[in-house]
């Protein structure tokens, strides 16, 4: 058995056929758990498209390099999906240990193990889907509201870039572009950065060398549609 980067190839003999797990949670691309209205819990149904039964093992850490343990309890961590079926889990907070003025950020793992298949020789693959696991206190703005107070700078340094998010939520980036003097894209795209609450964050650039006057941008909502937004930016300072 040979495990790399969270796939698992089990080595078949003799003609071997592929068997792939196909497990996801139903209407989610990211997890919004709300401790408000439900009290300390919220549910996950998980979906198995195959034909035939998958395993699925749910495991939850901490979004950045937190090394402690994860005030969050599973249900069942591990959940037999028969066939074009669904099963629920749910996710329970503990009741302490998370901030109350601002969003918690986890990865929930799904580990995808497909039930040993009928085929006497076939290469098994476990996929390991990661989610977005957002813990939302009752917060005193809409996530609406904390996009809209999300402001950028230009830096002295070419290319450079700040984002200050002054509120209690994460605030997710895609495909950001920067644009030079002329409006023409300077540098490499971002595809991906998140905002932590209440932080500054400097975006540097190797290949713009021109003075970032706009920046286009996605920004991903709760529901994970992406809204797009185009800006003109000032120095720092000034």
């Amino acid at each position: 058995m040979i495990k790399i980067s969270g796939v698992i190839f089990i080595i078949a003999l003799l003609n071997p056929v592929l068997a792939v797990a196909q497990i996801s949670l139903v209407g989610k691309n990211r997890i919004i758990f709300e401790n408000e209205g439900n009290g300390n819990r919220t549910r996950l149904d998980i979906s198995n498209q195959r034909v035939r039964s998958s395993l699925a093992s749910i495991t939850i850490d901490w979004g950045g390099d937190r090394d402690e343990d994860v005030p969050l309890a599973i249900s069942s961590p591990l959940v037999r999906i028969p066939a074009e079926q669904q099963k629920s889990i749910e996710l329970f907070y503990q009741g302490q240990g998370l901030p109350k003025d601002r969003e918690s950020y986890f990865l929930l793992s799904i580990l995808d193990v497909p039930i040993t298949p009928q085929e006497e020789s076939a290469l098994q693959i476990a996929m390991r889907h990661r989610y977005k696991l957002f813990f939302r206190p009752k917060l005193d703005m809409t996530p609406d509201q904390a996009a809209a107070l999300l402001t950028w700078q230009r830096l002295p340094v070419q290319g450079e870039i700040e984002a200050n998010n002054p509120s209690p939520y994460y605030l997710t980036i895609t495909h950001l572009t920067r644009q030079g003097k002329q409006g023409r894209s300077c540098g490499e795209v971002i595809a991906h950065t998140m905002l932590e609450p209440f932080s500054k964050k400097v975006l540097a650039s190797n290949s713009c060398f021109d003075s970032v006057q706009g920046l286009q941008y996605n920004i991903v909502t709760d529901s994970g549609r992406e809204v797009k937004q185009q800006i003109n930016l000032e120095l720092k300072g000034e």
